[in-house]
């Protein structure tokens, strides 16, 4: 008995991880590989940013502590997080395009939506913030940072990490 439950866990480990690696390919592929390699880049920048703020936690509470910090109305430098070349790399990528409108303020017809849109029912947290995106466009920091908390946000998790970085890089 205790080898068919061992084995019955093994199986939906599998299958879940499974899932998850087929959600990034898909969002990959929709981003788009210029795209992908920008939003890595501050996904990293980003994360070097929580380990200087938070030396003492590691990286995942630290993305915790940082929206607690912005719910509680802390301020952080404008470059928090990313140096003017950066931010530089970020705008002449086209990414941001793809993410913010300049005129109306948000795009959700862009490729990140339409990556979002195709993942959204694969995690609860990416289904909350693709449907708060889409009625409402772009979402106050500190709305923004509630509401992720509200959803039991994991930050091991590849979008969970990718939707609070891409809210704070602009």
């Amino acid at each position: 008995m205790k080898k068919l439950i061992f084995l019955f866990c093994l199986v939906f480990i599998v299958c879940c991880e499974n899932e998850n690696t087929d959600s990034i390919k898909e969002f990959e592929t929709t981003l788009g590989k210029k795209n992908i390699e920008v939003l890595n880049l501050l996904v990293n920048k980003f994360e070097l940013f929580l380990s200087k703020e938070y030396p003492a936690l590691e990286v995942k509470d630290a993305y915790y502590q940082f929206l607690l910090d912005i719910k509680n109305n802390k301020e952080f430098e404008s470059d928090y997080f990313l140096s003017e070349e950066d931010r530089q790399v970020y705008i002449k990528s086209g990414f941001k395009n793809e993410i913010y409108d300049s005129e109306n303020n948000v795009n959700q017809t862009g490729k990140y939506m339409l990556a979002l849109s195709l993942v959204k029912d694969s995690d609860s947290l990416i289904k909350k913030y693709f449907e708060n995106r889409q009625a409402a466009g772009t979402i106050h920091n500190i709305l923004f940072a509630n509401s992720i908390l509200s959803n039991d946000p994991n930050f091991n998790n590849y979008f969970h990490k990718r939707i609070v970085v891409l809210e704070y890089s602009f």
